[in-house]
């Protein structure tokens, strides 16, 4: 039996300039999300680009409105890109989307697009969502998810407590849906041989729940290295503290560099405001599978309670915790066997956990969810 066609949906630009690297070795390969462990395995699979923009001047119209109303709901969904690559899901089996934005608008443009073709929408983050828009228009991001859930196949998290939250939420059916095992390409993000390591501790990530005010807050000893995009304001007294503005994404460091900043680093810290989301997912993964004690917010979206181990395999400190933080860099640099041993506990599970192997067979359980779906 010849396997469905698929359609992955996420920004294509930013994938497609890295997939000969990724396909390589060169780079690593997570953010495909599973797409080339499943090429492998003989599905065929094309990229829908979620960035692209109307072909004529009706469309683009309907998404400028769009992006001024996306302004204050702080949700952004496009119902016009969704239209912009209808074709693609004409000549595909499974769409699968894996931002929620465009999991909203693919959601919503249920009736439009082909029947024939399963709609499987992915959520960073979902009980966020509503959380996030002005009081006055949380009822109506609320209407605006529910109807798009109902337009979906079937529905997947990347954390377990978001997943549970929308299933009491939105009174889904747990059936249609699922967790999806993030995982990092512990090929690439591994230790290094021969690099020194410092007394620095690296914080990096750009997503708006990151809490780097609280990390600033602890008043550490040590030097403190920031990449983000975010506007981050260092107090003038915190001499210690950089900021490099930028990611990986922005082109600021290649994979290879972000990855001896990893290795070289004493300390991993990953701030996080206490949403349901799963944010600080792939700096964790990636900073543990080089094999770095990491401390981390444990709040409300810990995608993984049971391997994430507190003493054992890193720190975790409560949300808005600034004493906490300080506390854990103080027992982490004074201790060189304990950071010894977490961080070979933290590249044990990142490998037993966190592969890519993990992430490909989440990948295609996906699919069988679709194709055994019932119609919404």
């Amino acid at each position: 039996m010849s396997k469905p066609r698929l359609l992955y949906l996420y920004p294509g630009a930013a994938r497609a300039a890295r997939i000969a690297d990724a396909r390589a070795g060169g780079a690593p390969r997570e953010f495909f999300y599973g797409m080339l462990g499943l090429e492998a395995r003989g599905y065929p699979i094309v990229i829908g680009d979620t960035h692209t923009d109307p072909a004529n001047a009706a469309g683009r119209t309907f998404m400028s409105l769009e992006i001024l109303r996306n302004r204050f709901t702080k949700v952004g969904w496009s119902r016009a890109r969704v239209n912009a690559i209808q074709d693609a899901f004409t000549q595909n089996d499974v769409a699968i989307s894996f931002t929620d934005g465009f999991t909203i608008a693919m959601g919503l443009s249920a009736r439009t697009l082909p029947q024939t073709t399963k709609r499987v929408g992915g959520f960073m983050g979902l009980c966020d969502l509503s959380e996030r828009a002005s009081p006055l228009l949380r009822g109506h991001v609320d209407r605006t998810i529910r109807k798009s859930l109902s337009g979906l196949d079937h529905i997947f998290f990347f954390g377990s407590a978001d997943r549970h939250e929308a299933i009491a939420r939105y009174g889904l059916d747990p059936t249609q849906t699922s967790e999806f095992a993030f995982g990092v390409d512990t090929e690439f993000w591994c230790p290094g041989d021969h690099l020194p390591e410092s007394e620095d501790i690296l914080a990096v990530g750009s997503d708006p729940s990151r809490d780097y005010q609280t990390l600033l807050s602890a008043q550490i000893n040590q030097r403190l290295r920031i990449l983000t995009r975010l506007n981050v304001t260092v107090p003038p007294h915190l001499t210690k503290v950089d900021v490099i503005h930028g990611s990986l994404q922005s082109g600021v460091l290649s994979d290879r560099e972000l990855r001896d900043l990893y290795r070289t680093a004493q300390i991993i810290a990953v701030p996080l405001k206490d949403v349901w989301q799963p944010t600080g997912q792939s700096v964790t993964m990636q900073a543990m599978a080089c094999g770095r004690p990491v401390v981390l917010t444990r709040g409300r979206g810990l995608w993984d309670p049971e391997l994430l181990v507190d003493g054992e395999n890193c720190l975790l400190v409560p949300p808005g915790d600034a004493a906490a933080w300080k506390t854990a860099f103080e027992r982490l640099s004074g201790d060189p066997e304990l950071r010894a041993r977490i961080s070979a506990a933290s590249r044990k599970t990142a490998v037993e956990s966190f592969s890519l192997q993990h992430m490909n067979d989440s990948a295609e359980a996906l699919v069988q969810h679709a194709q055994n779906s019932k119609a919404p």
